[in-house]
C-alpha cells in the first residue's frame, strides 16, 4: 500500500471549505480513534452457518 498526499478540493467559497474541514476532521477521527468506539450489538442466529464454522481446523488445513 502506497501513501499519496490527499487531495485538497477546489472550493469557491469559505462555507465550503470549512465543511470539508470538519468532515474530513470527522474521517480521521474514526480511522484513528476506531478502537475506543462501543460493539455494535450483534444477534447470533442458531439456525444460520456461523464463522467459526467456516474458520474450523478441518477447513484451516486444507487451505495449507
Amino acid at each position: 500500500m502506497s501513501k499519496v498526499v490527499p487531495r485538497i478540493p477546489c472550493v469557491k467559497s469559505a462555507e465550503g471549505f470549512w465543511a470539508f474541514s470538519k468532515a474530513g476532521r470527522s474521517l480521521a477521527e474514526l480511522h484513528l480513534n476506531y478502537e475506543t468506539v462501543a460493539m455494535y450489538p450483534a444477534t447470533v442466529i442458531p439456525e444460520s452457518p456461523s464463522s467459526t464454522s467456516l474458520l474450523s481446523e478441518q477447513n484451516f488445513n486444507s487451505c495449507n
